[in-house]
């Protein structure tokens, strides 16, 4: 497992945030859409994280447990701050909104296009 822009390593732990939530922010702050602003390993869409908390789940075959909601911290709001908005807005805008970490049960490959898929 890797996170976003950095050399490879494993912990067993990853982050997940929704495509939505980053598009949002970023028509908010009227910034181009990046997908990988908040440094998440994987972006989902179509998929509310939130309801994922202490759930099992698969991506690709990859057999995840959700394990803690991502909040933001200073370092996301110093990161996404702008002239129109200070740290502290930012850090607001994205609570609840901030991604879900997950353990790895199983490990496997995700592809890009892999479905989140809860046991039924």
């Amino acid at each position: 497992m890797t996170y976003f822009n950095q050399p490879p390593q494993y912990s067993g732990r990853f982050t997940l945030v929704e495509a939505e939530e980053i598009e949002f922010f970023c028509d908010w702050q009227g910034r181009t859409t990046d997908l990988s602003l908040t440094r998440r390993n994987i972006v989902t869409r179509g998929v509310r994280l939130n309801g994922l908390l202490n759930v099992e789940f698969t991506i690709g075959a990859v057999r995840l447990r959700g394990v803690e909601l991502c909040e933001p911290c200073t370092i996301l709001g110093n990161a996404l701050r702008s002239e129109a908005i200070d740290p502290a807005a930012v850090i607001k805008h994205w609570v609840g909104r901030g991604g879900l970490r997950v353990d790895v049960l199983i490990d496997g490959e995700i592809l890009i296009g892999d479905r989140v898929k809860t046991a039924i």
